[in-house]
């Protein structure tokens, strides 16, 4: 062996040992460094459009992506965003780098609600 100074094979094989842990261990850490950690983004709820035409339609609440403003806890469906005051805070992924099909709100968007659309 070129990298090695004895010809004695017990110790020819504890040296192999040995490299070959040095190098296991740099692998893994390099996949460590690899590894992509959890994405955070910040957006605000954005209105859809209306088919055939220009215009956008009322923003309707999203309880799962947005509070109300004042506190209110039986916020349902039916009501509609008049203001927004601060965008959601989004995040995809775990710090170990795993689950990124899924996003979730981690801070919701809070709102001011109006009764009907505007």
């Amino acid at each position: 062996m070129p990298w090695c100074t004895t010809n004695d094979p017990k110790a020819i094989a504890d040296y192999r040992n040995r490299l070959y842990d040095i190098f296991n261990e740099a692998v893994r850490f390099a996949q460590f460094l690899r590894r992509q950690r959890a994405l955070w983004s910040v957006r605000f709820p954005m209105r859809k459009k209306l088919p055939n035409v220009t215009e956008t339609a009322p923003l309707a609440f999203d309880g799962s992506y947005m509070k109300d403003e004042w506190g209110e806890e039986d916020v349902g469906q039916g009501y509609y965003v008049e203001l927004v005051v601060t965008p959601t805070l989004w995040k995809r992924g775990t710090i170990d780098g795993e689950r990124f099909e899924n996003e979730e709100a981690a801070v919701p968007a809070k709102v001011v609600l109006a009764t009907s659309p505007q």
